[in-house]
């Protein structure tokens, strides 16, 4: 009983030390908290976090773990939130394929896995083991987070096991909605014209 409980603590202490350097080494964190439930036979796809709008997370923040994308905030109590996972069918994710930058779209399957589709019909560039990354488009999801690996595919597309799955994942990472630089100057103020 104490070895199964000293593996259990080093595995969770495990995560915490990679949910912590990724703190380090990524942008601005929100707040990070434990994810203390997720649903597992419903075809809705949500967990739950231990942080909340009193820790500053809001609607609409993308959360992660050191894993991957584990999805965004869809409801923020003063305590608690609940997110979105990337697994659910409302959960629409703009995304590339690692291994040769094709830009795809991740939706959600309700089933804990992922539907992924090229941009260019006709065409399935995707093969067993490709990784699926965030590709910043849309101004939401930050660029570069790893969302699945392909275990099947389909006529049209692949079916892809998300990478950060909540049900082995205990902390995650909030962080405010992805804008890329572009959007910042383009709405900065325009110089003044010089003769």
């Amino acid at each position: 009983q104490r070895m199964v409980e000293a593996k259990a603590i080093s595995q969770e202490n495990r995560q915490l030390k990679a949910t912590l350097e990724l703190r380090e080494r990524e942008r601005v964190t929100i707040a990070v908290g434990r994810i203390v439930g997720s649903s597992f036979n419903s075809p809705r796809r949500f967990a739950i976090l231990s942080v909340g709008s009193s820790d500053g997370v809001r609607v609409g923040m993308p959360v992660r773990s050191s894993d991957g994308l584990v999805g965004r905030i869809i409801d923020a109590g003063a305590l608690a939130s609940r997110v979105l996972l990337v697994s659910d069918r409302a959960n629409i994710v703009p995304a590339r394929l690692l291994r040769n930058g094709i830009p795809v779209i991740a939706q959600g399957r309700g089933d804990g896995t992922v539907s992924v589709r090229p941009l260019e019909v006709g065409r399935n560039p995707f093969k067993r083991g490709d990784i699926i990354i965030t590709s910043g488009t849309g101004g939401l999801y930050p660029p570069l987070v790893p969302i699945g690996r392909v275990v099947k595919l389909d006529d049209d597309g692949a079916v892809a096991m998300p990478l950060a799955d909540p049900s082995t994942t205990s902390f995650a990472i909030i962080e405010p909605p992805f804008e890329p630089a572009a959007v910042a100057a383009e709405n900065a103020p325009a110089a003044p014209d010089v003769p």
